[in-house]
């Protein structure tokens, strides 16, 4: 055997550089091609960029009737007929309920790395090493689990901001309802999100040793539109700022009160910029709300 395969390697050295050896490695590169590299024929099989990460989508995912897929483009528009592999099918519905829902979550882990968070999981823990000691222990476990659990979900939620609001802001401003209207705008992009500190110098109490111990931020949020006109040709840019405002010492009023406001942009007269909402008129009747800081403000007044 060995002998044999001595001589059958020396054949097929001999044909390097033939007509026969072009062919043969013409041929493996084909296969190759079809089989290692999909997407060399066929721009289909490119690999899918999305933040659940690359994916292949060849044969062994879905394929046809017929087999796996041709190695050219099949022009016939009537040849569409695809089984779906029931696991594939199974993990992209799941991954379409809960893949943003889940994307979301984890983009905001830094948002839960507080002081407080880390208490409720030492007091999980204390709990469960005193079950032995009596039943009630391991129903007092469900407290801070369940504290967890809440504050982890509101902590890492998308924020949002009142789309009506702005938009009533801006088409009864007198300058911007000549560009902009109800019928011909449009929104070309818009970004919100959390600040990332504490930094802001309008909310200094968010930088006490009682706020930190339950923040790591100070719960405002940044964000943008832009929106163009279809008729005027006019672009803007709409910044805002959010903060959680409070009447009441004992609840939230609203977690994503506007109170900074302004526009910048263009349109066939040049650049305009206009403020919708003074943050130094704003604040003077609306006040940012932090958990046990309007109580300790009411005890220090009573």
């Amino acid at each position: 055997k060995i002998n044999q395969t001595k001589s059958y390697l020396n054949q097929m050295l001999s044909k390097v550089g033939t007509r026969e050896g072009k062919e043969l490695v013409s041929f493996i590169r084909r296969a190759f091609r079809r089989t290692g590299n999909p997407s060399y024929y066929n721009l289909r099989f490119n690999r899918a960029q999305h933040y659940y990460g690359p994916t292949w989508h060849t044969a062994y995912i879905r394929a046809p009737p017929g087999g796996s897929e041709k190695s050219k483009t099949d022009r016939d528009p009537t040849n569409f007929k695809y089984r779906a592999d029931v696991f594939t099918t199974w993990f992209d519905l799941w991954k379409g309920k809960f893949g943003d829902f889940i994307h979301q979550k984890a983009y905001r882990l830094r948002r839960v790395n507080d002081a407080y968070m880390w208490s409720l999981v030492g007091m999980t823990s204390i709990y469960y090493f005193l079950f032995p000691l009596h039943i009630l222990f391991k129903y007092a476990v469900l407290i801070p689990i369940q504290g967890y659990a809440q504050r982890f979900s509101y902590k890492t939620n998308e924020p949002f901001v009142d789309e009506i609001y702005i938009l009533d802001k801006l088409f009864g401003h007198p300058q911007l309802k000549k560009l902009f209207t109800p019928e011909t705008y449009h929104v070309i992009d818009y970004y919100q999100e959390y600040e990332e500190n504490t930094e802001n110098p309008l909310f200094p109490q968010y930088r006490s040793k009682l706020a930190k111990f339950f923040n790591v931020d100070n719960c405002c949020t940044v964000g943008y539109y832009k929106i163009g006109d279809l008729e005027s040709g006019a672009t803007m840019t709409v910044n805002f700022r959010t903060m959680p405002s409070c009447d009441s010492p004992y609840y939230v009023e609203d977690p994503f009160f506007v109170y900074d406001l302004w526009v910048e942009g263009f349109h066939k007269r040049g650049y305009f910029k206009y403020i919708l909402n003074n943050p130094s008129e704003i604040l003077k009747s609306k006040q940012v709300y932090l958990f046990l800081h309007q109580w300790i403000k009411q005890l220090q007044k009573a």
